[in-house]
């Protein structure tokens, strides 16, 4: 008879009042690379931090594939609602997580992960995130980070047509097959981002919805508890450094 024991330590960072996810991480250890995931928007707020979103799910599914030891992810948008999928005119640009996500690049530590684009690309026109995404593929060109940043990929998923796929899609579509890294070209990706933003067509595989963004979609209108996907829009600014106040709150968890 044999017996394992796996332990998770898993930590939320929010704002005082709840309303704010900035990461959620979960680290198992610590000698292994982990992944910094950006995604597009947070379903879990304090007081739910032991809980386990589907894409969270199925990235911990593969995690040990993509020889990782921990999953952090952050967002787009901060911004966590009661009904689990906010709507357009709910949601704007978010100085505060910015300011985070520019802190976490920043960190000691930060060459120890690979940094995996995984926002989806039903919103690939839409304006604020469009915004969003430059500014983010900027700061990772800033901060000499280039190589280190990587999309999720299996056999038969075409990403130069869902450059930045989410896990959710992957997971409902590829949950079987096995996960890997591919490098993301995050200059070729913020060219296509700028020129759509500034009005110009971009790349000719950036359709407002792709078929397989619809599939997707179909899909996930189905499941029992929506939990991944949003649409959004803006007010401008940049980093505020220090501004505001985050609370982490942990727990461990263990599978035996």
């Amino acid at each position: 008879m044999v017996k394992e024991e796996f332990t998770m330590r898993t930590e939320l960072v929010s704002d005082e009042d709840g309303r704010h996810t900035y990461e959620v991480s979960r680290i198992w250890d610590e000698s292994k690379r982990k992944g910094l995931v950006l995604e597009l928007y947070p379903t879990l707020s304090l007081g739910r931090t032991g809980e386990l979103d589907l894409s969270s799910m199925h990235l911990l599914n593969h995690s040990m594939e993509l020889g990782w030891g921990g999953v952090r992810v952050i967002n787009l948008y901060s911004a966590v609602y009661d009904n689990g999928k906010p709507s357009v005119s709910q949601l704007s640009y978010d100085d505060e997580n910015m300011a985070y996500i520019e802190d976490v690049l920043e960190s000691s530590d930060i060459e120890d992960y690979d940094i995996v684009i995984a926002t989806g690309n039903t919103l690939s026109n839409h304006a604020v995130t469009t915004e969003i995404r430059s500014d983010i593929f900027a700061m990772l060109l800033e901060k000499g980070l280039e190589r280190q940043v990587f999309r999720i990929t299996v056999e038969g998923l075409d990403t130069d047509k869902m450059p930045c796929v989410h896990p959710l899609y992957v997971g409902l579509h590829y949950g079987k097959e096995r996960w890997r890294l591919e490098p993301f070209d995050l200059r070729q990706e913020l060219s296509a981002v700028r020129d759509t933003k500034d009005g110009k067509k971009g790349r000719d595989e950036y359709p407002s919805k792709t078929v397989e963004d619809k599939v997707g979609e179909a899909l996930y209108d189905q499941l029992p508890d929506k939990k991944d996907e949003v649409v959004l829009t803006k007010t401008k600014g940049r980093k505020k450094k220090g501004t505001g106040k985050a609370a982490k709150k942990g727990c461990e968890e263990q599978d035996g």
